[in-house]
């Protein structure tokens, strides 16, 4: 059966020439490598052509990943470990609208006031235990990868639900062949210039500072047998999409990660 959009269908395009300012940053780029998420990491800009309302996002993410233009060009891991566009459209999308407000990166000063972190940016290390095929070896990545903490209550759930807190998340439990870091600055550091490039934030006119105009949807799609389509195994923390809509330029930029081993040249 074809897959002919409907007269008031959402109609989308790959911008191809957008390049990534992190991802050409020569520190962030070796960071990325060292924890084994750099050549299994994608990120795209689309553009789109009509109002979003933000209550209709289902429906929106469903067209997204329906459209052919879509399925052309939306980079994927296959279990093959090769890059390969979507193809497959989505049966049935899940779709979390993430909390994204924090234009700062205060949020993290409570590592080092908890003592996880030291004054010098060293991570407090602890007993190494494994959760899942992830490896927990220090009080940091014990707190982020669902270990038994004693800093359980460090974070709050609304402060653990932002979109900036899953990103350092994301970064700090890194990938399959991860080299985990032994000070949390490079963490920070590179969760600063991702979020920044990725999130679009405007200047209010009726408070100081500045506010967050993206839209963050974190979602899963299966396939018509049932199974995960986009990302797979979307039970494991490090398999994501997430969608960064910018309602005012009318644009998607795609997050996407696929836990895996290294890709061969």
């Amino acid at each position: 059966m074809g897959l002919e959009a409907k007269p008031d269908s959402y109609r989308f395009r790959l911008v191809p020439q957008k390049e990534w300012n992190f991802m050409k940053n020569k520190d962030a780029s070796e960071s990325l490598m060292k924890w084994s998420l750099r050549d299994r990491i994608s990120v795209q800009a689309f553009c789109y052509d009509k109002h979003l309302d933000i209550h209709n996002r289902v429906e929106f993410v469903q067209e997204f990943l329906t459209e052919p233009t879509i399925l052309a060009s939306l980079k994927v891991l296959t279990e093959a470990n090769k890059w390969s566009p979507l193809t497959v459209p989505a049966a049935s999308v899940s779709v979390e609208l993430v909390p994204c407000t924090e234009t700062t990166m205060r949020l993290f000063d409570k590592l080092t006031d908890s003592g996880i972190v030291r004054d010098n940016g060293n991570i407090r290390k602890c007993m190494e235990e494994w959760f899942g095929d992830l490896v927990l070896a220090d009080e940091l990545r014990k707190l982020l990868g669902g270990g038994e903490s004693d800093y359980e209550d460090v974070f709050t759930e609304a402060e653990r639900s932002e979109f900036l807190f899953r990103l350092f998340r994301h970064l700090a439990l890194g990938g399959r062949w991860c080299q985990y870091e032994d000070n949390v600055q490079p963490y920070l550091d590179v969760t600063k210039l991702i979020y920044k490039e990725l999130v679009s934030v405007y200047k209010s006119s009726d408070s100081v500072g500045l506010r967050v105009t993206s839209q963050v949807l974190k979602v899963t799609a299966k396939s018509e047998d049932g199974s995960d389509l986009i990302p797979r195994e979307a039970d494991h923390p490090q398999n994501f999409l997430y969608l960064l809509v910018n309602p005012h330029k009318r644009s998607v930029t795609t997050l996407y990660h696929q836990f895996g081993a290294l890709l061969q040249n």
